[in-house]
């Protein structure tokens, strides 16, 4: 008997089988199934995107738009392949959001392909899903991490470990508004973004349109960008902010025209409030032995 290829569902099946007896006589048997329909289709989107580069902090994140129990069903079913090869594992957030890392951040210029072969996979609880996809994207050839110093109010960028520029900034204004401290990832970037206090449970404290260099580094709203509207002098001697990382429109078009979503932005100085690994890409906040754990 032989299968290829994944079976569909709602898909009719004839499975043909033959075997000998003790007297060496073949005989065959013949039966139907059919894979059912589940009570739910579960569809899964995926990050980075298909055909991408990214930087050396970027997840494979898979998330599902609806809730998954059978946890080791989906990830015994999606394959990362590295090229080269490196040690990584699945973590879950909950029941509805997957990744995959390195143990450490991915080594500069290797290639990944993820193979979705979630068709016909039982999630669950009656959840099904209908995904057979591969995609691959690319690890930059620049390892950039950006390292904030809430009190000495800069950014130092490094490439390949070689420091390349040390920026002035203005980050969250404390108690209030104190910046994320840990590890980020960048996951958007735009060249201008409006800003709205009330989308990230501000009331009406500000409204600035047309941010330039807007770079999303939490889904709380924490953003890199250039701030136009401090009063001179800002930038590397007071924080400032409701929680973004902020300097000049020089400096943050420099940074901007570098980066790539994945690249690494790392907060120090403010220990007492550390970035929830869901918010976001936090999973480097996680040390392997607490990644691997889950």
């Amino acid at each position: 008997m032989e299968a290829q290829g994944p079976v569909h569902v709602r898909g009719r099946y004839t499975v043909t089988a033959t075997a000998t007896n003790t007297a060496n006589a073949p005989t065959t048997a013949t039966a139907a199934f059919t894979v059912l329909n589940p009570t739910q289709p579960a569809t899964a989107t995926f990050m980075p995107d298909a055909d991408s580069t990214v930087g050396v902090g970027q997840p494979v994140s898979i998330t599902f738009d609806e809730p998954v129990k059978n946890h080791s069903a989906v990830t015994e079913a999606i394959k990362v392949t590295p090229t080269p090869a490196v040690e990584g594992a699945w973590h879950w957030f909950g029941d509805s959001r997957v990744e995959w890392r390195p143990q450490e951040y991915w080594p500069t210029g290797t290639e990944v392909k993820v193979d979705l072969n979630l068709r016909g996979v039982d999630l669950g609880g009656g959840v099904m899903s209908k995904q057979y996809k591969s995609f691959s994207f690319k690890i930059s050839d620049i390892k950039r991490v950006a390292v904030v110093d809430a009190d000495n109010y800069t950014m130092t960028v490094s490439e390949n470990d070689e420091v390349v520029k040390t920026i002035p900034v203005t980050t969250g204004e404390r108690p209030a508004h104190t910046t994320w401290n840990g590890i980020m990832v960048m996951q958007e970037r735009y060249r201008t973004l409006d800003m709205d206090s009330q989308t990230v449970g501000l009331g009406n404290e500000y409204m600035q349109k047309a941010v330039p260099y807007s770079m999303r580094l939490t889904e709380s709203g924490t953003f890199l960008h250039a701030n136009t509207w401090a009063p001179e002098g800002t930038f590397g001697s007071a924080n400032t902010s409701h929680g973004c990382i902020s300097m000049t429109e020089a400096n943050a078009g420099w940074f901007y025209e570098r980066s790539i979503r994945g690249d690494i932005v790392e907060v120090k100085g403010n220990e007492d409030k550390p970035v929830e690994p869901t918010n976001g890409y936090g999973a480097w906040n996680l040390s392997w032995e607490e990644w691997t754990a889950a």
